[in-house]
């Protein structure tokens, strides 16, 4: 089964760029962007030779926040939830309203409590559950899953790996 697939995008040069793949519609999405701008695009249909729509903007990050990284994945029932760690190390979300290609994505959030992070990945794992990696501005490395394949489900306590000495 087809499980989609996640991206990360880091800014580089200034501009970063996300795709995802919906599950349940096979339409893609593309986040890209540089700056407090973030732009998005996706396929009319689901059909693979369809065209894309033209760029609309994206709703800008919180409190005048620029993005410097976005990472995307798609949630068990299709839908497309994105990440963005902002300039100031704050992680934010948002995800697709409905599995719909056209669906707005909701405004962005605060993802729990992550706070000086540096990256952040994201992945479905063979169930369907999203896994969340975060590296902090310390080198310390965070992860945390969905509890249950159910899309709306919490996310488990964060877990801490120490840093290696290298």
């Amino acid at each position: 089964m087809d499980r989609g697939f996640a991206i990360r995008a880091s800014a580089s040069g200034g501009f970063y760029f996300a795709r995802c793949r919906s599950l349940i519609e096979r339409a893609n999405s593309v986040v890209g962007g540089s700056g407090t701008e973030i732009w998005t695009t996706w396929k009319e249909t689901d059909n693979s030779n369809s065209p894309w729509v033209g760029w609309a903007r994206f709703e800008s990050l919180p409190s005048g926040e620029n993005a410097i990284e976005l990472t995307a994945a798609p949630l068990t029932d299709g839908r497309i939830q994105l990440w963005s760690v902002s300039n100031s190390r704050v992680v934010y979300t948002c995800w697709k309203s409905t599995v719909a290609s056209d669906s707005p994505f909701t405004s962005w959030e605060k993802f729990t409590d992550a706070n000086d992070v540096r990256s952040v990945a994201v992945g479905p794992l063979s169930d369907g559950r999203l896994q969340i990696w975060l590296l902090a501005a310390n080198g310390q490395i965070f992860t945390s899953w969905k509890q249950t394949t159910d899309q709306n489900s919490g996310w488990e306590p964060w877990v801490g790996f120490d840093r290696p000495d290298l």
